[in-house]
């Protein structure tokens, strides 16, 4: 199994509107290729709470589907708030590397 990773919404939401740099881009959609990648259930609702138009509500319905939907766990919840403290930027690339007793 290849590297685990959690993505982010505001990561999602730029990759798929072609907002990051190529850099960014080549490496998430790398990612979202060869790696196992997961959502967390905030993500999903965020995502397709989203009211957009037919064709982006497609585009993130099927991103989501391609997803794995990760449970919100007390250690997911603490790890979440320590890295919202430690980062203060907007989160444009923040991509968070899961351990196994992460996702089970």
């Amino acid at each position: 199994m290849g590297a685990q990773y959690l993505l982010d919404t505001n990561v999602i939401i730029e990759f798929l509107g072609n907002a990051l740099p190529s850099s960014g881009s080549d490496w998430l959609e790398e990612i979202i290729d060869q790696n196992i990648h997961y959502l967390s259930v905030i993500t999903q609702i965020e995502l397709l709470g989203f009211d957009g138009i037919p064709t982006e509500m497609q585009t993130l319905e099927e991103f989501v589907g391609l997803s794995k939907v990760v449970s919100l766990t007390e250690e997911i919840v603490e790890a979440t708030i320590q890295l919202r403290k430690a980062t203060k930027s907007n989160y444009l690339m923040l991509l968070l590397l899961l351990r196994q007793s992460c996702i089970t």
